[in-house]
């Protein structure tokens, strides 16, 4: 009977103390993500609360979260680059695939000597926390070129000539695929496809930047998927990005949104979720809003979206629908291999989705094939040289790739020269459902 009682109190024990602990371990995770929210959220002379929801806290531009960073310290703000990049080539003024522009930033500035800062919630912190355990990433960026683990989406997926009618893909078919697509489990699926153009790495050859103008989008998704497109830089371990974004769960709703991404060994994150981006243009934000969506068979939409060196300084500038409308930057003290130039870059597209989810719409969501105003697309992609000139890459060494050619499309745009299209309805991807 004692016996009885002492296995019956231990186990009581066992309960009490293993409830404290993971009690007492969430109460650790509260804790560090309330410091960071107090490290984010800085006082502000003004707020400006957007149509959406969204609140921008106009923040000294020298108490912005940028400096709590270790290695800005003693950083001094850069108001604008030392230099621009000297476009070479113009592009074309006139085109028969007709688009608008599409970036108009906050509805208000922020008053002189302050920037705006999207004030960070809760709700947002954990999604990051969970983002990186689960892709053991600080930001959703494809992987460099590898032959041995890529599929050639040209080939497979997208025809180079109009040598058979190829039938137009109807909402309904989509949905009806969708409704069709059985769970998956992490093994089964890449844990970020894409459909992007490569500029390989060359040992000959530095980067200083790449441009294009991104089709506006906004795809249908579920609460745990996002889709993006976006501009990338890659050396080493460091990674940039610039670009359109919807994310339900970061948000809390289904709007595009512009954003940008870095990620730099163990340091990274999306837009202004960590420190270390300077913000310097009053009106222009991380994470605004992009009201004008491209309709399909209809008015198409862009934004002109730009990462470039300080060749000077070093720091690397975003600029936004034009080159001289800069954002901020990331300083070069933050990167390793990212210190000198870039040796890779991706103009293309991107989705996520949780453990237990079928793969979301890329783009419009309709495939690449289906041409101009259906598909996205993206156009005038440019690379800046280690003379800070803009110029159009060699098409004869840019790949097109995509590891989900099922429910992902990639292929040029007929009749333009520097653009491509791309995208899909997404499903289940390792096989082509019937």
């Amino acid at each position: 009977m004692a016996s009885r009682a002492i296995r019956g109190f231990l186990v009581v024990l066992y309960l009490s103390l293993s409830f404290a602990y993971n009690e007492g371990a969430e109460s650790v995770g509260d804790l560090e993500i309330d410091l960071q929210l107090k490290i984010l959220n800085k006082p502000y002379v003004k707020s400006i609360k957007t149509e959406e929801g969204d609140i921008f806290d106009c923040v000294d531009i020298y108490k912005q979260p940028a400096f709590d960073h270790p290695l800005l310290k003693n950083h001094s703000v850069q108001m604008k680059p030392s230099a621009f990049p000297k476009e070479l080539v113009a592009a074309p003024t006139s085109s028969p695939h007709s688009h608008k522009s599409s970036a108009v930033g906050l509805s208000e500035a922020c008053p002189l000597g302050t920037v705006p800062i999207r004030r960070t919630r809760k709700e947002e912190l954990l999604w990051a926390k969970a983002f990186k355990k689960n892709s053991q990433s600080n930001a959703a960026a494809p992987p460099h070129s590898d032959k041995s683990s890529v599929v050639r989406g040209l080939s497979e997926a997208c025809p180079l000539t109009n040598t058979a009618p190829i039938r137009r893909t109807r909402k309904e078919e989509i949905r009806a695929k969708r409704s069709r697509t059985t769970l998956i489990s992490q093994t089964q699926q890449h844990p970020l496809p894409y459909a992007t153009k490569i500029l390989p790495g060359d040992p000959s050859k530095h980067y200083l930047g790449a441009a294009g103008l991104l089709n506006i989008q906004n795809p249908a998704l579920t609460v745990n998927q996002f889709s993006q497109a976006f501009v990338q830089l890659r050396s080493g371990v460091d990674t940039l990005q610039f670009g359109w974004m919807v994310n339900p769960k970061l948000y809390g709703d289904n709007k595009t949104r512009t954003f940008a991404s870095v990620a730099a060994g163990d340091y990274g994150c999306f837009n202004m979720l960590c420190t270390g981006f300077v913000q310097v243009n009053q009106e222009f934000p991380l994470g605004y809003v992009l009201r004008n969506i491209s309709e399909y068979d209809g008015e198409q939409y862009y934004v002109r979206n730009a990462i470039f060196k300080d060749p000077k300084s070093g720091d690397w500038w975003l600029a936004h629908n034009d080159f001289e409308q800069t954002v901020g930057y990331w300083p070069k003290t933050l990167f390793s291999s990212l210190s000198s130039s870039a040796e890779e870059i991706q103009w293309g597209g991107g989705v996520h989705t949780d453990v237990i989810a079928s793969s979301p719409f890329m783009g419009s969501g309709h495939f690449a094939e289906e041409g101009f105003r259906e598909a996205a697309y993206i156009r005038n992609y440019q690379i800046i040289d280690e003379s800070n000139q803009l110029q159009f890459p060699d098409e004869n060494v840019l790949q097109y790739l995509t590891d989900s050619p099922h429910c992902y499309h990639i292929c040029p745009l007929k009749g333009l020269d520097h653009a491509f299209l791309y995208g899909g309805p997404g499903g289940y991807c390792e096989k082509q459902l019937s």
